[in-house]
C-alpha cells in the first residue's frame, strides 16, 4: 500500500477534529510541527522521507511564544525553496483563519500558492497531496520499492542513517529507471558498504549477531558476515550454531563486502582485500566507466535488505538468538610435524583435524614434533584447515 509522509507545520492541530485520521485513511501520514523553524529543521534532516509539506497561513516563526502571522508561512516557503536543488516538494497552504480567507489583499499576496480552507477543501487537499506527490520521481521510487523503504525505516541505530540510506538507494534506483549510463559511482560504493554495517548493527540488537563482532562501537563486516553465516569469525573467537543466512545471501553479503572493500577509500578490514585488488576494481571501472556494476550490487542489496527483514520478523526471541552464540574453543592435541620451512601440521586428539601450522607460530613458540599444545583452528575450506592460535599445554 502506497503511503505519503506530509509534514504538517500548524501550530493548532488539535483544533482540526478527526483531520489525522481521515488523512490516515487516504494514505497520508501526518507528521507535525508546530513552528516554522522546527518544521524546516525537521524537513532539512529528512528531506528524503516527507513526500509535501502542509503550512498554516498564520503560524509561528521561531517559537510558540510569539503572535501568529504570515512571518512563519512565508519564511517556510522561502526556506522550501531553498531545499529544492536537493529535492523540489510540493506545498499547500490550508488556513482557517476567516481574517486571511476573507482578506484580498492577502489572497492576492498568496494567489500564486495552492491555498486552502480548513473544513472546506480538506478532501481536496488530500486528493491534490497526492497527485502531486506522484509526479515527484523520489516518491515514485518509494512506491515501486516498498518493501526496501520499509525495511529501511527499521534501521534506527544511528541518528539520521535511515535519510542516508534512502537517499542512496533512491538516487541509484532512479538513474536505473532511467537508464542513466551517466551516473556517478563515486562514494556510492561505500554507502552500500554502510547500509550492510547497519543491518549487522540490527542484527546485534536483535541478538542475531554476537557482541563481539562489534567492539568499540566498530562493526567488524568480514566476521559479521562468517558469524551470520555460522562460520568461525576470524578475529572475534566466536561462531553461531545456528546458520541464520542461507547459503545465497551469504555469498551476496560476502561478494558485496569484497567489492565495495575493494572500491572504497577507507582502512578499515575489508575481509582479505589485498592492494592488488583494489587496483584491479579500479583499473576495471576506469577501463568501462559505467554505472552497471553498482547498479547489480545495489539490487543484491536489496534483496539482502527485504530478506533480513522478514527473517527478523520470524526471530523476534532475543534470548533465544543469543542462546546460539559460541566461543571458538581450543582445542587439545600434538604437534606432528615440523617441516624444513617452518611450516608445522597440528593432529587433534580426536582425530578430526589435521591443520597446517604457520611458519609465525612455529617459530614464535620454539615448536617441536610430538609437543602436546592446544589449538584454535580455522576452516579455509571444507577440507582445509590451520592453526591461528596455538598455546602449550
Amino acid at each position: 500500500m502506497a503511503e505519503y509522509n506530509v509534514l504538517w507545520i500548524d501550530d493548532e492541530p488539535d483544533k482540526q477534529d478527526g483531520f489525522f485520521d481521515i488523512a490516515d485513511m487516504k494514505d497520508i501520514i501526518l507528521h507535525n510541527c508546530k513552528t516554522s523553524r522546527e518544521g524546516i529543521e525537521e524537513l532539512s534532516k529528512k528531506i528524503n522521507f516527507y513526500d509535501a509539506v502542509i503550512l498554516d497561513a498564520k503560524g509561528y516563526n521561531d517559537s510558540e511564544d510569539e503572535v501568529p502571522k504570515l512571518t512563519g508561512l512565508l519564511n517556510s516557503i522561502i526556506k522550501i525553496e531553498r531545499l529544492s536543488p536537493i529535492r523540489k516538494i510540493p506545498y499547500f497552504i490550508f488556513t482557517g483563519q476567516k481574517d486571511v480567507v476573507d482578506n484580498t489583499d492577502i489572497i492576492e499576496l498568496l494567489e500564486q500558492y495552492p491555498l486552502y480552507q480548513k473544513g472546506v477543501h480538506n478532501d481536496k487537499l488530500f486528493q491534490d497531496i497526492k497527485e502531486a506527490a506522484k509526479q515527484n520521481e523520489e516518491t515514485q521510487i518509494k512506491h515501486e520499492h516498498e518493501r526496501v523503504f520499509e525495511a529501511l525505516s527499521k534501521y534506527n541505530v544511528i541518528e539520521h542513517f535511515e535519510d542516508d540510506a534512502t537517499e542512496t538507494l533512491t538516487k541509484i534506483l532512479i538513474a536505473i529507471k532511467k537508464g542513466d549510463v551517466n551516473f556517478s559511482d563515486k562514494e556510492q560504493f561505500t554507502q552500500i558498504r554502510r547500509i550492510l554495517e547497519m543491518m549487522f548493527r540490527v542484527a546485534n540488537k536483535k541478538g542475531l549477531l554476537h557482541d563481539k563482532c562489534i567492539l568499540n562501537n566498530k562493526v567488524n563486516l568480514s566476521d559479521s558476515s562468517l558469524f551470520m553465516a555460522g562460520e568461525d569469525t576470524h578475529h572475534s573467537d566466536v561462531r553461531c550454531s545456528k546458520k541464520h543466512f542461507p547459503k545465497l545471501i551469504a555469498d551476496l553479503v560476502k561478494n558485496i563486502l569484497f567489492i565495495t572493500g575493494s572500491a572504497s577509500h577507507t582502512e578499515e578490514e575489508v575481509g582479505g582485500v589485498s592492494s592488488v585488488d583494489k587496483q584491479n576494481l579500479q583499473e576495471y571501472r576506469n577501463t568501462l566507466r559505467t554505472p552497471y556494476f553498482l547498479f547489480s550490487l545495489t539490487l543484491q542489496l536489496i534483496d539482502i535488505v527485504i530478506w533480513f527483514n522478514d527473517y527478523c520478523d520470524l526471530n523476534q526471541d532475543i534470548e533465544k538468538n543469543k542462546s546460539y552464540w559460541e566461543d571458538i574453543p581450543w582445542i587439545n592435541g600434538t604437534v606432528t610435524n615440523v617441516s624444513r620451512n617452518n611450516w608445522g601440521t597440528f593432529q587433534d586428539e580426536q582425530r578430526k583435524y589435521n591443520a597446517s601450522i604457520p611458519k609465525g607460530l612455529i617459530l614464535k613458540n620454539h615448536l617441536r614434533v610430538n609437543e602436546k599444545v592446544k589449538v584454535k583452528i580455522k576452516k579455509e575450506n571444507e577440507i582445509r584447515f590451520y592453526t591461528k592460535e596455538i598455546k602449550r599445554n
